[in-house]
């Protein structure tokens, strides 16, 4: 009968040490702590971390939703810089040919 209770009480603290093992509070419980505190304990550990997952979901998933629209933002000035580029571009060519333009009537009064 006492080989049986000591059989027990180390399977008993087998149990308690796996359990330990699974808490991941900053807190632990004490060694004298029931295998129902300690399960509790682990139980609320769990939930905790969980619900941190959970926010921090919700927060990647603000985060991805912000660089969308950022990204969005993004393409849309550069198409804004294109166009402003090309109108540029367009308004060089313009006074280039009114320059010429303008030296031709120079050179015209000239000759006349």
């Amino acid at each position: 009968a006492a080989d049986h209770v000591r059989k027990q009480a180390v399977l008993r603290r087998s149990l308690w040490e796996r359990l330990a093992a699974l808490a991941i509070s900053r807190e632990p419980l004490p060694p004298s702590a029931s295998i129902s505190d300690l399960a509790a304990h682990i139980g609320g550990d769990w939930s905790d971390a969980w619900e941190r997952i959970r926010l921090r979901q919700q927060e990647l998933q603000t985060l991805e939703s912000r660089c969308q629209g950022l990204l969005s933002e993004r393409n849309a000035a550069r198409e804004v810089v294109k166009t402003r580029v090309e109108e540029a571009r367009a308004a060089a060519r313009h006074l280039a040919v009114k320059e010429q333009e303008r030296q031709q009537r120079g050179r015209y009064a000239y000759e006349e």
